[in-house]
């Protein structure tokens, strides 16, 4: 039997020529080297890339011949009559076809081997990829897998007809790649490379008991991963939390992987806690020193606030000063143009001096008073004095300073 040894890797450099041939294959290797995960991702994609469509365009079916009996892949045959009404029977679409949902996709037939029986039924489905009258879509490929023959794992030899038919591949352990390809720790990845040719090379004669396979490291990372601490490193707990895959590990082939693996993650969750107080730490420094930069930046607002209402403030008092001077002024000036032989005329006078009388009583009684004082020896000053103050509605204050000028 003519079988070609490669990684995933390389598989997947490959998929499109496969693809492309028109050639189905078939997948050997021991449990757990990741056979049914990569026909899910790098295989899915090859199809979608030589089809030119979506990813989520092309269907899955992984189907374990395991679990199926002989009907699951041929129907069954249902009584019918035919034009000359006579009874025959018709085979029925087999189940697995009836799942078939979309225009492209994978049937991906796993376990396989374990009986001839099934593969001889199942080996017009995975050649030709129909059954009977019924076909697949011409967007569909057929794989296989099974465990090696000598892996002690429930593995027959295939008939000729069937090998003479299919691509034999032989999928070895890659544990490089399945460090990228799984996201693996650097605290567990030191340990795998250290144990590299054990994991990769199993001993098949031993595989009836617990191995370290690539399946079994996964699963020991993911539980590690989940939030593990010191407290639960005790082999008796994990190995019962995590049952075989966990004691393969600890126990089988490899060793002392387990034990390597638990001083390795204690380091590392030590120096992730002191990395974890160390950013709480930094964080709360950063923290203190923006409230205080916030702080410092309120009060500068502040002050920058008082500053501007002082400075309105002395404005206004200085815009008031100023007028209050121009009414005395004008009040001097026009008493001095009376005086030099009435320059002004009488009704231009009383205008003048009610407008003044007025802006008096919306300022202060000091400056009515001056006002009095000016324009006291003109006749009829108190009446437009009292009608000016009266009109702007000013306090009784005003009335009562002119009334007391008059009296002089």
């Amino acid at each position: 039997m003519n079988v070609k040894s490669l990684t995933l890797s390389e598989l997947s450099t490959v998929a499109s020529d496969l693809i492309a041939a028109g050639l189905s294959v078939h997948l050997f290797g021991i449990p757990g080297v990741g056979k049914s995960t990569f026909v899910a991702t790098a295989l899915r994609e090859a199809v979608a890339s030589y089809h030119a469509v979506n990813v989520e365009d092309v269907q899955v079916m992984v189907v374990n011949l395991f679990e199926r009996d002989r009907h699951d892949l041929v129907g069954f045959q249902l009584p019918t009559k035919d034009e000359k009404d006579r009874l025959v029977t018709v085979a029925s679409m087999p189940q697995i076809l009836r799942d078939v949902r979309k225009d492209h996709g994978i049937l991906f037939l796993d376990e396989s081997r374990f009986d001839q029986d099934m593969l001889c039924v199942a080996s017009t489905l995975i050649h030709e990829r129909r059954v009977g009258d019924y076909r697949l879509p011409d967007g569909w490929i057929v794989w296989s897998a099974s465990n090696a023959v000598e892996s002690s794992c429930n593995a027959v030899e295939a008939p000729a007809h069937v090998n003479n038919r299919q691509v034999l591949l032989n999928i070895i352990p890659d544990v490089p790649s399945w460090i990228v390809r799984e996201g693996i720790h650097p605290a567990m990845a030191k340990v795998c490379l250290n144990k590299k040719a054990a994991i990769e090379s199993p001993d098949l004669d031993a595989l009836d008991t617990p191995f370290a396979s690539l399946r079994s490291l996964t699963q020991l990372h993911e539980f590690l991963v989940k939030g593990l601490d010191r407290r639960m490193f005790d082999e008796q707990r994990i190995a019962w939390l995590t049952g075989p895959s966990v004691n393969a590990v600890g126990y089988g082939m490899v060793g002392n992987l387990f034990k390597a693996i638990k001083l390795e993650w204690v380091q590392y969750l030590e120096a992730r806690i002191q990395d974890q107080g160390q950013q709480a730490q930094d964080q709360a420094q950063d923290q203190a020193q923006d409230q205080q930069a916030q702080q410092a930046q309120a009060q500068d607002q502040a002050q920058d606030q008082q500053a501007q209402q002082a400075q309105a403030q002395q404005a206004q008092a200085q815009q008031a000063q100023q007028a209050q001077d121009q009414q005395a002024q004008q009040a001097q000036d026009q008493q001095a143009q009376a005086q030099q032989g009435g320059k002004i005329p009488a009704d231009d006078l009383r205008s003048s001096m009610s407008d003044a009388f007025k802006d008096a009583a919306k300022r202060s009684p000091v400056l009515l008073r001056a006002l009095l004082d000016v324009y006291g020896e003109w006749q009829g000053c108190k009446a437009i004095a009292l009608q000016a103050v009266e009109s702007v509605n000013a306090p009784s204050i005003y009335v009562d300073v002119i009334n007391n000028h008059s009296a002089h």
